[in-house]
């Protein structure tokens, strides 16, 4: 079993998205493989409690002849401080 069915076996639906946007923040998936899956862990559903530290999405993706890909995104409109980041 390849990457992205073993995760989404493991996974509630309701957790899955189609897009990456949150509030005026969005990601364009323009050119981004097209084999993919993208988790919002602010859904229910999602593996990561809502209590506890998480980025906003993580997303796989399988290219032909290349590694699979996992990058954990997370969004934001403000500033970003690294402390904050640095500190997970």
């Amino acid at each position: 079993m390849t990457l992205i069915p073993a995760v989404r076996n493991q996974l509630s639906t309701e957790c899955l998205a189609n897009r990456i946007r949150k509030g005026r923040c969005a990601l364009t998936l323009h050119r981004a493989p097209t084999h993919r899956l993208i988790v919002d862990l602010d859904r229910p559903g999602a593996p990561v409690g809502i209590h506890e530290r998480r980025c906003d999405y993580l997303f796989f993706a399988e290219v032909m002849g290349e590694q699979d890909w996992v990058a954990p995104i997370e969004l934001k409109s403000g500033a970003i401080k690294a402390t904050e980041a640095a500190a997970l």
